[in-house]
């Protein structure tokens, strides 16, 4: 029933900002009729695609998926910038036709035509749309400091290194999870966290890559909570995939490191609708712990 509500929206939504970008490449090029109705086509066939995708490899493809993926999501991405785009350049002309208005003024100079707005709003998106696009193969890792009196004069330093929101599936592979972990190795952890959407939505066809966490181990353990993807990916699929891996999976619990640390992890706030374990939250669990730990 859930699933069902999220289809209909989901649908609903994305048709409304295909429809939208449709009316302003229209009237940008209103003559080519043959342009606009493979466009039309086309369009329909992005709407259903992320759909046709899922159904495809929960039957156990992984090609034809993997590459409707990209052209489906990529396709999305640069949908919502040039419609973001559109519709502020026609907030724009509103509020210069209302000044005209407003000040008695001619507002025929301000007018531009569909073919510039169209131009401008496609420029903005494949624009920031490829920035984007090459800043995700740039991984950078930020360096933060915590001074403590909690940890022991002899333990001196834990080196702690975070990762989340990796998202494998059908457009996270093996290459981005490669230069994700090589920084991981670099980093020469003492314990590597996980907080969440180690995995996508595309569950399926992944196994392989938990073989790549298994090679880090550093010397006090890993250990991952879950995002609000896993739930999306289908929980338990997702959390065998995090256990493959060689993670310690903390909903609702604790772990005591002896003479180290306390770690402590909970499920994201959407498993409280999907099974996670009653109480178990982060106040809960933190006020039974001691206060020099």
């Amino acid at each position: 029933m859930r699933f069902s509500f999220f289809l209909t929206v989901f649908v609903t939504l994305y048709s409304l900002l295909h429809f939208y970008a449709y009316l302003k490449i229209r009237a940008a090029f209103s003559s080519n009729k043959i342009f606009l109705s493979l466009l039309a086509l086309f369009m329909i066939f992005m709407i259903v695609c992320p759909i046709l995708v899922r159904i495809l490899e929960r039957g156990g493809s992984e090609r034809l998926p993997e590459v409707l993926a990209h052209i489906a999501y990529t396709w999305m991405g640069l949908l919502f910038l040039f419609v973001c785009s559109a519709f502020l350049l026609d907030l724009f002309r509103m509020l210069l036709s209302l000044s005209a208005w407003i000040f008695h003024k001619a507002p025929g100079a301000w007018r531009f035509s569909p073919q510039t707005l169209f131009y401008v709003a496609a420029a903005f998106a494949v624009g920031i749309g490829a920035y984007a696009y090459f800043e995700a193969f740039h991984i950078t890792t930020e360096h933060l400091t915590i001074e403590t009196s909690k940890i022991s004069r002899e333990q001196g330093r834990l080196r702690i290194v975070q990762i989340s929101d990796v998202h494998l599936g059908l457009i996270v592979r093996h290459g981005r999870l490669k230069n994700i972990l090589r920084k991981v190795e670099e980093a020469k952890p003492d314990i590597l966290v996980s907080t969440g959407d180690l995995v996508d939505g595309q569950i399926d066809n992944i196994s392989s890559m938990a073989n790549r966490f298994r090679q880090i181990n550093p010397p006090y353990g890993k250990f991952a909570v879950t995002g609000n993807h896993e739930f999306h990916a289908g929980i338990a699929h997702a959390l065998a995939f995090v256990k493959a891996a060689g993670f310690t999976l903390l909903r609702g619990e604790k772990v005591d490191i002896p003479g180290v640390i306390t770690i402590v992890g909970v499920d994201d706030p959407i498993g409280r609708r999907n099974g996670s374990p009653e109480n178990a939250t982060e106040a809960r669990l933190l006020s039974g712990l001691p206060k020099d730990r």
